[in-house]
């Protein structure tokens, strides 16, 4: 479809010690058949050439810009730095490893706007380059493989906000509404996603699920997100990401879905639990 007026879309690009990799994330983001795009890179203190290779596109690409924190402050702190920086209308996230199809911000802004809804999810790509066992301890409530109910535009209520991914770089997000409910991500070592697109679907009208695979996410032993299962107290996240979700709530006295939001909180209390156990566990018979 041919779009007559192009807003600009951020993509929000946190990156940590992803020398490797993100060259392949920037070129993929580069390719896009949407244009007019402005990439936010985030080096959140990397101790590799991740910086160099990011300032070596921003003098190449003008759309590309690059800003560093000086020591590792986290994702969520890299994220929100970027929000900041977002001139936008809209928000699209993507992990520094991995890859946008030419398409997908052609794609989801399209269905955004012409199914006049609040959020588009796509569908994901998984390309497994793990060698450990790490998958045992992935997230069931947070799998990254869209639910085969979700399709097409579906008014937000309790079924859309439990089966709905909670990772970000499948989605794009209106700024505005961003904007309007001061939506951040909580400073925690995992699940600030979750935290992020459960207020995000509480303040949402209606959103529109593609079932193109437009994102490839590859898993690394050693990403980011592979570090985060090293440690048990990671998993206390789960929880307090739901907490951060709850004072949301009370502050803009939202009281519609209430119910998702305590079923999925259970749900983090028993997966950190299990998840806990199965930490410890291995770590035993390692002995």
């Amino acid at each position: 479809m041919a779009i007559s007026f192009c807003p600009i879309i951020s993509v929000i690009v946190p990156c940590f010690n992803v020398e490797k990799f993100v060259g392949r994330c920037l070129t993929g983001l580069l390719c896009s058949s949407y244009k007019n795009i402005e990439i936010i890179c985030v080096d959140d203190g990397s101790k590799d050439g991740t910086f160099r290779v990011l300032k070596s596109y921003s003098k190449i690409h003008k759309n590309i810009k690059v800003v560093r924190n000086w020591w590792n402050r986290g994702v969520a702190y890299s994220r929100n730095r970027g929000l900041r920086l977002a001139k936008g209308e809209y928000v699209m996230f993507c992990d520094s490893d991995d890859v946008y199809s030419s398409d997908m911000i052609l794609d989801m802004y399209n269905a955004l706007i012409l199914n006049d809804v609040d959020l588009a999810v796509c569908d994901v790509n998984i390309v497994d380059e793990c060698k450990s066992d790490r998958a045992k301890f992935e997230h069931p409530t947070n799998a990254f493989v869209m639910d085969e109910n979700l399709n097409g535009k579906m008014p937000i209520n309790d079924v859309v906000i439990l089966k709905t991914t909670r990772v970000l770089w499948n989605k794009i997000f209106k700024k505005s509404i961003i904007d309007k409910f001061k939506i951040d991500f909580p400073r925690l070592f995992m699940a600030e996603d979750v935290a992020f697109c459960l207020k995000y679907l509480l303040v949402s009208k209606s959103v529109f699920f593609l079932r193109e695979k437009l994102y490839s996410y590859f898993r690394r032993d050693d990403s980011v997100m592979g570090k985060r299962f090293e440690n048990t107290n990671s998993f206390y996240d789960c929880v307090r990401a739901h907490e951060s979700v709850f004072s949301f709530m009370k502050k803009h006295k939202i009281y519609a879905n209430k119910d998702a939001i305590d079923i999925s909180y259970a749900n983090e209390v028993q997966y950190a639990l299990n998840m806990m156990e199965k930490v410890l566990t291995s770590k035993i018979s390692s002995l």
